[in-house]
């Protein structure tokens, strides 16, 4: 009874302790100072939610200097993300495999501040570019791109985001021509992220929402990078499941030795 008790009074005070982070001092119009934690920027304004639970709301230019530092620096912006992909047919060579099919993809990412104040926060952006298998139930990782960025000055900045040639590859593979099969993959979907400078995912965009293994993409986004950075030296080594588990590549069929011979 008495370890209940303890639990319950240790759930209680963690509670309060966890509504109470973020908080920091403000300064209002009027130059009182206040509790509160940020709440977001809305029409250029602040909205802050002090200890009272009121919403109290200050111009961004009536902001004073250590308020505006801080959302400047530790406040992360609402970003927009558009992202637009083409792609060409790899040229055949004269030692080209006939069959052997190489697609390159590039994708062009515009990230915008939705915020009229300037941002500091230095955040990352990355990108995943999958693939179907061509011969097996499981999914490739071709591309796990980065790239970090701070957003100009200025009300609703951007940064152009470009990575080009991303290579999938559709070939026939077999010991014997007639028993050839399609290997490889075809392409099925992207996801970009923005993380803050904690490396927590505040936005992202993707056109893979069908996908099962797509319902928690926290989740799902955390495998893709342990999964590019172990197998960064092969694509080969980035087949996974749709558990986002590493999974062997399909293998060409043997032709097995009977009992016979």
């Amino acid at each position: 009874m008495m370890k209940t008790l303890h639990s319950i009074i240790f759930a209680s005070v963690f509670a309060v302790v966890s509504l109470a982070e973020g908080a920091r001092m403000w300064t209002d119009v009027d130059g009182t100072r206040f509790e509160g934690t940020f709440v977001r920027e809305l029409l250029g304004r602040i909205q802050v939610r002090d200890t009272e639970d009121k919403l109290r709301m200050i111009p961004v230019e009536k902001l004073s200097n250590a308020d505006l530092n801080y959302l400047q620096h530790k406040i992360v912006p609402e970003v927009d993300i558009t992202v637009r992909k083409k792609s060409r047919q790899k040229p055949e060579m004269e030692w080209t495999i006939s069959g052997d099919k190489t697609t390159l993809y590039t994708c062009q990412i515009t990230l915008e501040k939705k915020s009229d104040m300037d941002s500091k926060a230095k955040l990352t952006a990355e990108l995943y570019f999958i693939a179907d298998e061509e011969d097996g139930d499981n999914y490739i990782l071709i591309e796990h791109a980065t790239k970090q960025f701070v957003f100009p000055e200025g009300k609703n900045s951007q940064i152009e985001w470009v990575v080009n040639d991303i290579p999938i590859r559709r070939y026939f593979a077999g010991w014997a021509v007639a028993a050839a099969k399609w290997r490889g993959g075809t392409y099925l979907g992207y996801i970009v992220t923005v993380l803050d400078p904690q490396g927590e995912i505040v936005d992202y965009k993707t056109d893979l929402g069908n996908e099962d293994w797509m319902s928690d993409v926290p989740t799902t986004v955390r495998k893709l990078r342990k999964l590019a950075y172990e197998g960064r030296g092969s694509v080969y080594s980035r087949h996974f499941t749709k558990n986002i588990e590493k999974a062997k590549l399909p293998r060409i069929e043997w032709h097995y030795r009977s009992n016979f011979l």
